[in-house]
């Protein structure tokens, strides 16, 4: 056999072997990021602790569905809110002021969380319900809340059953800074006013967060 074949058969060998060294380690490196994904979403699924109040906001909230139908909520507390027009449905857990001295956001994206220092929902004066546009693999409860649009209406469930209607007065991107007012601030002509929060669409890779907030202004249009 020639030199020159003999050289081709191994440049063939090696190129093979390139080939199936870089095939096999894209396979290990997608199962693992398969792995790491489906161990991410599929834990032990939280029960919601209607007493308990988050006063911790983490960058990395479960993203495994949470269980409610076995929580205890007491009769007038805020449980489940559902937005029908953007497809978007969860309970509702209570939050404080975090680690940063700021409102604190649900430790699940499933769940929507109520700012205790606010009014309850449809009782009078301003309410505030935040919530994750996403997780690392999931949507979040909020992922769509910019799709909303004017007079689209959304229920707020409570303890005892009873539901509280909204309707959607406006939807407003903001920067950090602006939502961290305007969220706080109650329009003079509605009386019983519901804010939604979220993280919006711009999200700085080298700040690791994103740098605007969606907040939807609704008013309590009817309760049963």
């Amino acid at each position: 056999m020639s030199i020159p074949v003999i050289r081709n058969i191994r440049i063939k060998k090696f190129i093979f072997s390139v080939i199936f060294v870089t095939s096999l380690g894209f396979i290990v490196y997608s199962l693992h990021g398969f792995w790491v994904q489906y161990a991410a979403t599929h834990r032990t699924p939280i029960v919601v602790q209607p007493d308990n109040i988050i006063t911790y906001s983490t960058d990395t909230p479960d993203e495994t569905l949470p269980l409610c139908e076995e929580s205890n909520f007491s009769a007038s507390q805020p449980r489940y809110i559902d937005l029908p027009t953007i497809g978007a449905s969860g309970c509702i857990q209570k939050i404080g002021i975090d680690q940063h001295n700021n409102m604190a956001v649900p430790n699940n994206i499933h769940l929507a969380g109520w700012y205790i220092n606010s009014a309850k929902p449809g009782q009078g004066n301003l309410s505030i319900i935040d919530g994750h546009s996403g997780g690392r693999y999931l949507d979040g409860i909020f992922k769509h809340l910019a799709d909303l649009k004017i007079r689209d209406q959304f229920t707020v469930e409570f303890g005892n059953k009873s539901i509280k209607t909204f309707q959607v007065v406006s939807v407003t991107n903001y920067s950090v800074d602006e939502a961290a007012k305007k969220m706080l601030e109650q329009d003079a002509d509605i009386q019983s006013q519901l804010n939604l929060i979220t993280c919006g669409s711009s999200y700085n890779n080298n700040l690791h967060k994103y740098e605007d907030r969606i907040l939807v202004v609704a008013r309590n249009v009817e309760s049963t």
